[in-house]
């Protein structure tokens, strides 16, 4: 993509959400204004405009302030905020230690862990994992108690288990490392393999999910095989071109599990053509992280081309 056509999709982007951030009622990072803080974060240092960091902790204020009403789960609720912060933080988009600025986030989710016993808010393993490898000694209880928690949901839990859970689990088994208990975490893994035959028995994720398991199993989990049928239906959908909101969800949850969005940018037209459509559509759902216009943002700021 030519770079003044870069730098004028990604304004236009800016400046969408930052008129329209307020008007969205949800606050989670997957499709609230978690995710539009993170992108409006990383424009202003690309752009030099401090006038969109300076909105984005606006956000990020009122976020911290209602953090407790929020749910536990990952994409709409606390464990998702507190991992973006932890981002925000080892950044350096925003400064402070992050055991100290964290931990009301890791009293929070842990008190309410024994409360709230539901399936999708397994996906906190990504906010742990985040906490796993960037905080000091100590955390090892808060982690175990996690594990504890996550092997108990997976043999216990009353609703369907899903590819992108899945993906969480083994992204934090794999980040743990030996800073838990080994048992438990083998067990999560024996846990893990029935539900993952029971996830591709009846298919229902979407290719975003299929494209980050296949890179966590290539980098972390290359001993789970699911039988011949599934992994040619595996292959199948790799092999399926995706579309530009596919491609942003993809980008995203890469961003999130690996740290950047390696999966190819669609050309310009295909771009222009998403951000025209959104821009005249006006919907809460195109602004957001997951499929919208501040994954757009995300992916074109952070894809290793640019």
């Amino acid at each position: 993509m030519e770079k003044e056509m870069e730098n004028r999709l990604l304004q236009s982007i800016a400046n969408t959400l930052s008129l329209y951030a307020y008007h969205m009622q949800e606050a989670g990072l997957a499709r609230g204004k978690a995710g539009v803080m993170l992108f409006l974060y990383a424009y202003a240092r690309h752009s030099g405009k401090e006038y969109y960091s300076d909105f984005a902790g606006e956000i990020l204020d009122g976020l911290l302030k209602n953090a407790r009403t929020l749910p536990l789960d990952f994409d709409n609720g606390l464990s998702g905020v507190g991992w973006c912060v932890d981002r925000l933080l080892k950044n350096g988009y925003v400064q402070g230690n992050p055991d100290k600025v964290l931990a009301p986030v890791d009293r929070d989710l842990l008190g309410r862990m024994g409360y709230e016993k539901v399936v999708s808010n397994l996906s906190m393993a990504v906010y742990w994992t985040e906490r796993a490898l960037n905080a000091g000694t100590g955390i090892e209880k808060s982690l175990n108690a996690f594990c504890a928690y996550l092997l108990d949901g997976l043999e216990n839990g009353q609703h369907r288990f899903t590819l992108g859970l899945a993906n969480d689990v083994l992204h934090f088994l794999n980040a743990i490392g030996q800073r838990t208990d080994k048992e438990t975490a083998e067990k999560i893994r024996v846990r893990l393999r029935p539900l993952l035959q029971e996830v591709f028995a009846h298919p229902t994720f979407c290719q975003a999910d299929l494209h980050v398991f296949s890179q966590i199993r290539t980098q972390s989990a290359p001993d789970i095989r699911l039988g011949d049928d599934i992994e040619r239906d595996i292959a199948f959908g790799l092999a399926a071109p995706l579309s530009v909101e596919q491609g942003i969800k993809t980008a995203w949850r890469q961003l999130v599990y690996f740290g950047k969005a390696s999966c190819p940018l669609p050309d310009d037209k295909m771009i222009q053509k998403f951000v025209n459509r959104s821009l005249q559509r006006v919907q809460t759902e195109d602004f957001v992280l997951d499929g919208g216009l501040a994954g757009l943002g995300m992916w074109m700021l952070e894809h290793p081309s640019l």
